[in-house]
């Protein structure tokens, strides 16, 4: 199922595809989320513009952990291979060039993590 995140980058914290409502144009045509705050029950309305608000799509497959896999993450492939996830479609394309693999596994994306961009070859 595809969905998507928000890495929020004035709070450094990812929204999750369960926090989020439906996006939506507004009367100016600009992108905007709605973001349901966790306890409160109250919704939040933001542009998706600019650098505070970063969607991220999700690729639709899961890890080994069943958790879903997005733009932005880091995946640990069996033997030993380390790739980032830049697109959904980049996704894809690395999963046929190497086979298709299974037993791939979430370690971390690009905003908690940003160390793990130097490891990439």
């Amino acid at each position: 199922m595809l969905g998507f995140r928000v890495w929020e980058s004035a709070q450094s914290k990812m929204l999750s595809d369960e926090m989020l409502q439906p996006f939506f144009l507004d009367s100016n045509g600009i992108v905007c989320g709605q973001c349901l705050e966790p306890g409160s029950g109250t919704v939040a309305i933001f542009p998706l513009s600019g650098s505070t608000y970063i969607p991220m799509q999700s690729t639709g497959q899961l890890d080994i952990n069943g958790k879903m896999i997005y733009e932005g993450d880091f995946i640990h492939v069996p033997d030993d291979i380390l790739l980032y996830v830049r697109s959904v479609k980049d996704f894809y394309i690395k999963m046929c060039r190497l086979g298709n693999p299974t037993g791939f596994e979430i370690i971390g994306n690009k905003y908690s993590n940003p160390e793990l961009l130097e490891k990439i070859k």
